[in-house]
């Protein structure tokens, strides 16, 4: 998509300019708007490394949780018997 494609150079300039928190939120974004999305041939060494990362992170698939264990019913008490 468009809003992907405009993320990543939105990233790569940050790459360009040291900001590596900045570029990885804005690649994450982009992966968020396309999965399949992939950096243009020639994208610096740092920028392929920091991409791949986050799409190693975005895409794995999400594990559901385990269920919780249903409680065990407890057992009764018995009557005690009558008192004399």
């Amino acid at each position: 998509s468009e809003n992907a494609r405009i993320h990543v150079y939105i990233g790569l300039i940050q790459v360009h300019f040291g900001l590596g928190s900045d570029a990885a939120a804005s690649f994450a974004k982009s992966i968020e708007y396309d999965p399949a999305l992939e950096l243009p041939r020639g994208a610096p060494k740092r920028a392929q490394s920091l991409f791949r990362q986050i799409k190693a992170r975005k895409v794995r698939p999400k594990r559901r949780p385990k269920p919780k264990p249903k409680p065990k019913a407890k057992p009764k008490p018995k009557p005690s018997p009558p008192r004399r």
